[in-house]
Formats: structure tokens, C-alpha cells, sequence
């Protein structure tokens, strides 16, 4: 009989439906993809010809256009499976003769073993949708624990537990919607300590925190997440004093393998998460670790007032909006002044600037130097700080313009924490910059293996393809992210950005419109509405939206406004915001050599000066 369940990596085909699964929850995908896909699964690593997927999947089509039907199917499919044409791990295309699946097939029967004859495809058509179930895969970050000593009864339970665990957010259970970001902060600790236990594999914060909220069985939250055990609990705080409550569960049966309630000072707070930390590891590995140290260096004293200033400034800084990163800035600022050595702090508080300076959020000559700054004061504390040394990085390229010695510094945060997906991101960004198109698109993917369930990973994958000129892959890219968070605001600018590349209008107008509404008005979406409505034809409104937002006080994003100028023909116009953009060192001039929007203006005279004073 043919196998109707054919299954790979984390990913099933169940050819009777069809459907693909992730981790056993559904992939949305159209019906031509799952089709390539069956027939590459039933041959694996062996050829399946071109000649064989048109007689089997277009076997009345008289277009002349197979070639192109057949290559965005493909695509499609790699985009579902996080797969790269360039560096595939499933699908391997064979130049002008057709693909091949070289991954491998997990046996589950005797059946599975033979490669089965192709089956007729069932005639039901899927409908178009993207969710988030396909990007619930868990890149490996770490290895297996080698052997090591066993406890001398260890409970049957214990024994079975693998060395891969999730830190669930802890509850706030406080009763305060103001104190979730105390919870939140304490998750991230325990989980950053338990990143650094040798051997074992703890789940990206993205991943994780994609689970909060949400009321699930154990064994749904391991084969979500891929984790054999994972830690939940609570925090509740009352002014000075903590109770902390956690647990480590058996993902499998649900059973409770360790539990502890911590009754603290809030000065104690390191000091409860680094214990945590260790009651797990030793749990997990059936031994003790002896040295605190084997998880984290000796715990900084620090100003309790600090560092709640210093948890409120990552919990701002992860929601991505612009009141947010403002928000996280001034926490970061009285937590370093409250805690002038505390490195986290000075880190947190370049990370803000930085991603400020890059949204148009802030003038680039305020935003840039003050992330710079605060990253070397970070590596000056602590010069293995792989975050500040990424962020080093980030201002050479959007401030400086150095390409060369940005590059040193993402390789240089990459080998300091191969895990970074910040770095790996930025350095995606620079290599974008560079025209480097496919290894952009690795590192891209390489962060998004590390945080599956990131939005910013996400949406900057899509970034790229854009970039790439591979308009419809990175629309298809974003509305996996939308999928993710239906509002956040970069992936609704970007697609408006690659809707505008496929010439569709009006659907970009009306994307940009909804970016602009959940920005309160930012200058990048304005500008970038003005040129859609320019392409429309509607130059009244173009001028009417550019003729405001020039006259708004403060910063405004000159290079935008530049595009937004070209495309209503106002060439001298458009030199003279570029120019402008020069004079604000505008980040975004780092990509005038790529810029999609830029290619039908490259040979006129106006880009050309332009293009020139920056030396490239």
C-alpha cells in the first residue's frame, strides 16, 4: 500500500488530505507546492524531471508558461519549509533538469522503506492561507550532554527527561498589569543562565514568550516547542519583597519533576534566578554542577531600583513601537545612572538608539552616536558583550557608512555568541547593503532558525527578498509575519513597499494607508503613501502629503522623501532631499545602490551627484 504519511525533519505530509504539519500543527499551503512536494517525498534523492511534474501537475495546460508555473510552486514550498535554493537542506534544484528532495525520511513502517508508485493527486484545492504554524520549528542551538554521573536513585520520571527545555513567561501574578514586565525580565534571566549550562538546548525567548497567555496541555507545549521538559511559574511582587514560584514538568506525561517557592528580598533577585537555574540543571542532568560559576559568573550587586529600571527597558525595547523604544531609552538611562557598571544596562540602552535611529524615530546624528557610545561603554565593562559588539557594528554601517568595519564587528559579536540572532539579523542587513544578496538571505534564515516565532526576523527575511528584487517571495515573507503579529507596523510598511514593486496599486495604498494609521503618522509611511499616490497618477495628493510633511517640525526622513519626489518627476527636487539626507546622514543611504525603488532612476543626472558624494 502507499504510504500516506510521509514525514521529515519536524515536518508531515499526509498525502490523503493533503497537508503538510510542523511539529503537528498544520502548514497552510496552497495545493501546487504540496503537490511538488509529494512527488519529490516519494523519490527521495533521486531526480523527479521537469517533464515529470508538468505531465503530472498541468497535464491539459497549452500556456507555454509551465516553467514558470512549476518555479514559483517550488518557491513557495521553500518559503513554507524555511528552505534556500542556495544552501537547501530538502529541496536541491538540478539545473534545467528538475529538483530533488536530499533530506531524510523518517521510517515509521515497513511500508516506508519501498518508494511507493506516484498516486493520483486528489483533485481538492487548498485555499491561500499563511499562519504561523509554519514557523514553529526550533533551530538545534545546542548538543547533547555527554556521558556524565548518574544520581544514585534517580526517580523513573527524571531519567527520561532530555536535555532540551523551554522557560514558559512566568505569571504576574501580582495583580498589576504594570508589573508584567517584572515577570517577563525574571523569565529572560532564568533563561539566560540556563543558555549557558553546557550541553543544554533551552528554546529562543521568541518561541517561548509565542506561548503566553495561551492554556495548553504539557505534551501540546513539548511538541510545539520541541522540548522534552519545560519551567513554568509565577512572580508575585509586593513592594520590596517577592515570592516566586517554579516548576519543572515532564513535557511528555505532565508530571511535576521539581518545584520551589522562593520568599525574597528584592534585593535577592539575582540571586533567586541563578538558584533556579541550577535546581533545573541538576535536575536535568542527574548530577550536581558543583560552581555556581558553571552557569554564570558571580552575580553583580546591583541597585534593586536599577535594575527594575533596566526590566522595564527590555520589556519596552521587544515591543518594537516607537512610543516603546522612547520608553525603553529613558529606562535604560536611569538604570546605567543608577548602576554606572551594570553592562546590560549600557547594552540595553545602545540597543534602543540604534533601532530608533534605523525606524526614522530619531535624527540619525542624535540616535546613532548615543548607541554607539553606550555599546562602548558596555564592551569597556565587559568586552565579551557579543550584543554591544553587534551594535558596534550597526552604527559603522548606518552612520558611518563602513561596510569594511561594520563586517568585522558582526563577525566579531557572531563568534562571540554564534546564537546572536540580533547579530546574525544585522549582519543580513549589511550584506543586503552590499549587494550580497545570497548570503544575506543565509544569515536572514540563520536567524529566524534561532527564533522561529520572531517578528523582526520574520519580517527582515522579507527584507531581503525585497531587496533581492524577489518581490512576491518577500510578499509571501510578510504575511507569514502578519500571521505572526497582525500589527506589527514594519511588516505593513514592507509589503506596501513590495506591492508597489509588483505594480499593484492599489493594493499598496491601501497598505500603506493601514502603516501610516498604526504608526500615529510616521514620516517613512507618509512618505512612502506620497509616492504610491504619485505612481497612481494622483500628484495633487502626492504634494499635498509630501507639502505637510516637510513643514513638520523636527526630523523628517529626507531620504524618503527624496524617493517620493522622483516618482512625481520632480527630479531637482528629489536631488535636493537626497542631498538633504547626505547632510542628516541618513542610514537608509547605505542602500542607494540596491534601493528597488531607486532602479529606474540610476542613470539620471540627479541620483548620479548624489550616488557620487557618497563614493560609491
Amino acid at each position: 500500500m502507499p504510504v500516506s504519511r510521509l514525514r521529515f525533519s519536524v515536518f508531515e505530509l499526509d498525502t490523503d488530505v493533503p497537508e503538510l504539519r510542523r511539529n503537528g500543527r498544520r502548514v497552510h499551503l496552497q495545493e501546487m507546492p504540496l503537490r511538488v512536494l509529494q512527488m519529490v517525498l516519494e523519490r527521495p534523492n533521486e531526480l523527479v524531471p521537469r517533464e515529470a511534474f508538468f505531465a503530472r501537475l498541468w497535464p491539459q495546460d497549452e500556456t507555454g508558461i509551465l516553467d514558470d508555473n512549476l518555479n514559483t510552486a517550488v518557491r513557495k514550498l521553500r518559503l513554507a519549509l524555511n528552505d534556500s535554493a542556495h544552501h537547501p537542506h530538502f529541496i536541491e534544484t538540478v539545473p534545467k533538469r528538475g529538483y530533488r528532495f536530499i533530506g531524510s525520511l523518517i521510517d515509521e513502517t515497513p511500508e516506508a522503506v519501498a518508494a511507493p508508485p506516484i498516486p493520483q493527486p486528489p483533485k481538492r484545492r487548498l485555499h491561500i492561507l499563511v499562519a504561523a504554524a509554519a514557523m514553529l520549528a526550533i533551530a538545534i542551538l545546542g548538543v547533547w550532554i555527554q556521558s556524565h554521573k548518574t544520581s544514585p536513585d534517580p526517580s523513573p520520571a527524571a531519567t527520561t527527561v532530555g536535555r532540551s527545555l523551554a522557560v514558559l513567561p512566568f505569571l504576574n501574578a501580582s495583580g498589576r498589569p504594570d508589573d508584567e514586565y517584572f515577570s517577563d525580565g525574571l523569565t529572560q534571566e532564568v533563561m539566560d543562565r540556563l543558555c549557558r549550562v553546557d550541553g543544554l538546548r533551552v528554546v529562543s525567548r521568541a518561541s517561548a514568550f509565542a506561548l503566553k497567555g495561551k492554556n495548553l496541555a504539557a505534551n501540546e507545549i513539548g511538541r510545539m516547542l520541541g522540548v522534552e521538559s519545560f519551567v513554568e511559574g509565577s512572580v508575585r511582587r509586593d513592594g520590596d519583597r517577592l515570592r516566586i514560584s517554579a516548576h519543572l514538568v515532564n513535557a511528555h506525561d505532565g508530571y511535576q519533576l521539581w518545584a520551589e517557592t522562593y520568599d525574597r528580598h528584592l534585593d535577592d533577585v539575582f540571586a533567586i534566578q541563578e538558584e533556579i537555574a541550577l535546581a533545573i540543571a541538576d535536575t536535568l542532568t542527574g548530577q550536581l554542577l558543583g560552581k555556581r560559576d558553571a552557569i554564570t559568573p558571580v552575580a553583580p550587586v546591583i541597585n534593586p531600583l536599577a535594575y527594575d529600571h533596566y526590566l522595564k527597558g527590555r520589556f519596552n525595547w521587544h515591543r518594537r513601537t516607537q512610543e516603546s523604544l522612547r520608553t525603553a531609552a529613558t529606562h535604560f538611562e536611569q538604570a546605567v545612572e543608577l548602576a554606572p557598571k551594570y553592562a546590560p544596562a549600557w547594552a540595553g540602552l545602545a540597543d534602543a538608539y540604534a533601532v530608533l535611529g534605523f525606524y526614522d524615530f530619531l535624527p540619525p546624528g542624535e540616535a546613532f552616536p548615543k548607541a554607539e557610545s553606550a555599546a562602548r561603554r558596555a564592551l569597556e565593562i565587559d568586552p565579551q558583550n557579543a550584543s554591544a559588539e553587534a551594535t558596534m557594528g550597526y552604527a559603522a554601517l548606518y552612520y558611518e557608512w563602513n561596510i569594511s568595519k561594520a563586517e568585522t564587528r558582526f563577525r566579531r559579536a557572531i563568534a562571540l555568541d554564534p546564537n546572536s540572532t540580533k547579530a546574525h539579523q544585522w549582519y543580513g542587513n549589511l550584506l543586503t547593503a552590499a549587494g550580497r544578496f545570497e548570503a544575506a538571505e543565509h544569515e536572514m534564515r540563520r536567524a529566524q532558525q534561532l527564533e522561529p516565532l520572531s517578528v523582526i526576523a520574520s519580517a527582515a527575511l522579507g527584507w531581503t527578498l525585497y531587496y533581492a528584487g524577489r518581490h512576491e517571495d518577500a510578499l509571501e515573507q510578510y504575511r507569514i509575519t502578519l500571521a505572526l503579529d497582525p500589527n506589527f507596523e514594519l511588516a505593513h510598511l514592507w509589503s506596501g513597499w513590495a506591492l508597489e514593486a509588483l505594480g499593484r496599486y492599489d493594493e499598496a495604498l491601501n497598505m500603506l494607508q493601514d502603516a501610516a494609521k498604526r504608526s500615529n503618522g510616521s514620516g517613512i509611511s507618509l512618505a512612502s503613501l506620497a509616492r504610491v499616490r504619485a505612481l497612481r497618477g494622483e500628484r495633487t495628493e502626492a504634494e499635498l502629503i509630501l507639502t505637510q510633511l516637510q513643514s513638520s517640525k523636527g526630523y523628517v526622513p529626507a531620504y524618503e522623501i527624496g524617493k517620493a519626489w522622483f516618482a512625481l518627476g520632480a527630479n531637482d527636487e528629489a536631488e535636493r532631499w537626497l542631498q538633504r539626507a547626505f547632510e542628516q546622514r541618513s542610514h537608509s543611504l547605505v542602500f542607494l545602490r540596491v534601493d528597488p525603488q531607486l532602479a529606474k532612476h540610476r542613470q539620471e543626472p540627479a541620483f548620479v551627484r548624489v550616488a557620487a558624494r557618497m563614493g560609491s
